[in-house]
């Protein structure tokens, strides 16, 4: 058997949760989902570790603007090319525990993309009307 797919869901309405969860079940996915709708329990979640998969609703109010650690994350990030988390840290001025759980905010903003294993800024792409992200 299988050892099921961890998943973060971060979520703010119960039914689109269930709806998830029955679509992925009926699809014959065996999965362990860790639920969370609040941005203190979604960071404690990514810093356990653990995780092979986060979904996220589109539009949550609770995740309006940047914290005090996504800034310094984000300002740490170069502006060509990618960085290591060790970089980021450095830039940052956090411990590399501390920059993953805003790399990860950052992420789910569109703001931030991880790729072989460096993170980079992303940019707004023509074309993209209205998926431009905010810092606020």
């Amino acid at each position: 058997m299988k050892s099921p797919l961890h998943i973060l869901h971060l979520e703010d309405d119960s039914d689109d949760a269930a709806l998830i969860a029955s679509t992925l079940k009926s699809g014959g996915i065996s999965t362990a989902t860790t639920c969370v709708q609040t941005r203190a329990d979604f960071v404690a979640a990514l810093e356990q570790g653990g995780i092979d998969l986060i979904l996220s609703d589109f539009s949550l109010p609770a995740f309006d603007g940047l914290s005090e650690a996504e800034r310094q994350v984000y300002e740490a990030l170069p502006g060509r090319g990618a960085a290591t988390i060790d970089q980021i840290a450095v830039g940052s001025g956090l411990v590399p525990a501390r920059v993953l759980g805003p790399l990860a905010m950052l992420e789910v903003a569109g703001l931030a993309e991880r790729h072989e294993g460096r993170w980079r800024i992303v940019r707004a792409r023509a074309g993209r009307a209205g998926a431009t992200a905010r810092l606020v």
